[in-house]
């Protein structure tokens, strides 16, 4: 059931870009009951815009993550490197907008995101361009060249996107997380939770202060790391999925 959104006022996908685009911000994951985003958004109203693209203000999303053949990026967020990156490309499926990503983390444990458009039917593979901008990006970064990738695992969600006045802080809550298992979409999360995510310059949002008096704690989820411990039986997950597990989808769901 999607929350009751018509107390926000809309705000544009080109305000957003333009106003809070926070390509290098402090993000903070939350796993919440349904309820408590409802809270949420009643208490960030007016303070908050929610993003609207042709009427729609629950944008579905489809995204598919590249990793090296050991799964190194994966092994990297779980040991808490320092230097770590993703690498994905991620459809708009309402506007048919796709773009490839690579989000890094910096010194200082803050999230850069580096993002170049592609064309829909690129979307789920890495072309020779798209492998150069990641090189170029990842050296620029990092002093490193990019692994050998491959097509490592494809989700899909629903999201509301919230914008504070002024573009300050960011606030996305993730719906119905799916992940491709096989043939079969799997449901990662109980449907009766969402993945709330706050990214601002230096984590100290206004959501950030509603979802601590409301109870919320961050927890240190990921939902690319999430889909492979859920999905690759040959991977060792357990404390990966211990903090989170009674958020999880029933087995069989």
């Amino acid at each position: 059931m999607t929350p009751d959104l018509p107390a926000l006022a809309p705000i544009s996908l080109d305000e957003v870009l333009e106003e809070s685009a926070l390509q290098e911000r402090t993000d903070r994951k939350y796993v919440v009951p349904r309820g408590t985003l409802d809270a949420l958004l009643t208490r960030i109203a007016p303070s908050h815009r929610v993003l609207e693209i042709a009427g729609t203000r629950v944008q579905r999303y489809d995204t598919v993550y590249f990793d090296s053949p050991r799964l190194g990026a994966y092994h990297a967020h779980l040991q808490g490197r320092r230097r770590r990156y993703k690498s994905r490309t991620r459809l708009y499926r309402d506007t048919g907008y796709c773009v490839l990503e690579l989000k890094l983390k910096d010194g200082r444990g803050r999230t850069v995101k580096e993002r170049s458009p592609i064309l829909e039917a690129e979307h789920g593979r890495l072309t020779s361009a798209m492998r150069a901008f990641l090189d170029e990006r990842l050296g620029s970064a990092y002093g490193m060249q990019i692994p050998a990738l491959e097509q490592t695992l494809h989700s899909r969600f629903q999201r509301i996107t919230l914008v504070a006045d002024g573009g300050g802080e960011r606030v996305t809550c993730d719906l119905g997380v799916e992940y491709l298992a096989g043939r079969a979409w799997r449901p990662a999360l109980d449907t009766a939770f969402a993945i709330i995510e706050t990214k601002s310059p230096h984590g100290r949002g206004p959501a950030e202060a509603a979802l601590k008096a409301l109870g919320s704690r961050p927890v240190s989820v990921s939902k690319y790391c999430l889909g492979i411990g859920l999905n690759r039986p040959d991977v060792h997950a357990g404390r990966l999925l211990a903090p989170v597990r009674h958020y999880l989808a029933p087995a069989g769901a």
